[in-house]
């Protein structure tokens, strides 16, 4: 799916996710497990190429990278056929992934698309990328507060709850509406009505709790910057950096 968004980012108007991934995202863990993807073209299939190529060289900063490699034989399907490109999914600079993307052009598509929203899978891997990365960085680890373990400890276990609530109660869609919408607003009110949520499963109610933690932690924390608002700047003297090492020669 990170490839996926390279790809939207490029040419959001040419391309329709089919096939197994479709599945996998309707039907979560009732779908069978698919290593491919299979994309609909709206474009030239000449286009594809070039296309792909340069969606992998997209950079959305969170350290992935891609390379892509197409085969020369068409392969057979409807409408025009389809082209096969191999693609080597890479984060800091070794590989994570490697799979293949069938990409089918001239296909009827007979009734309009359907928007799906995906979890976030990216968001569970990129914080356990900035955790190994703050380890692995001599710098980064001087500069690193126990707060600031605190925080990627706290936000690590929101977006894991999240994921759990996601996949395993997906009923959630129904039950959000009028429990914990509720309650989130008598909290805004200081009246809590906790009679809402006490009979959501307790991996909701852990969610809600570990919310309550980083909301709790904000203001002794780096992430009391979101609150800031850098007026001051606007007439503040410009910044001067003076560099503490000599420039290669």
């Amino acid at each position: 799916m990170r490839n996926f968004d390279d790809e939207l980012q490029i040419a959001p108007d040419n391309w329709l996710l089919k096939g197994g991934l479709v599945l996998q995202l309707r039907l979560s863990q009732h779908a069978r497990t698919t290593k491919d993807m299979d994309l609909l073209s709206l474009a030239n299939r000449d286009e594809m190429p070039p296309i792909l190529t340069h969606a992998a060289l997209f950079d959305l900063q969170d350290w992935f990278s891609f390379t892509v490699r197409s085969v020369t034989a068409a392969l057979p399907g409807p409408g025009l056929g389809g082209l096969r490109f191999f693609v080597t999914a890479q984060v800091a600079g070794r590989t994570f992934e490697s799979f293949h993307i069938d990409v089918g052009s001239g296909d009827p598509v007979i009734e309009p698309a359907e928007m799906l929203e995906t979890p976030s899978l990216l968001a569970f891997a990129g914080m356990g990328i900035l955790i190994v990365r703050r380890l692995s960085r001599a710098k980064l680890r001087a500069v690193t507060t126990a707060m600031d373990w605190v925080v990627l400890a706290l936000l690590l276990i929101q977006v894991f709850l999240g994921l759990w609530t996601a996949f395993f109660f997906r009923w959630g869609a129904a039950w959000f509406i009028h429990t914990a919408t509720p309650w989130v607003q008598s909290l805004a009110t200081f009246r809590p009505q906790t009679e809402t949520i006490v009979a959501l499963p307790w991996v909701p109610k852990l969610h809600f709790l570990n919310a309550t933690l980083l909301i709790a932690v904000l203001p002794f924390s780096r992430l009391v910057h979101l609150l800031a608002f850098p007026i001051a700047y606007l007439w503040r003297r410009l910044q001067v950096v003076i560099w503490n090492r000599l420039p290669a020669r």
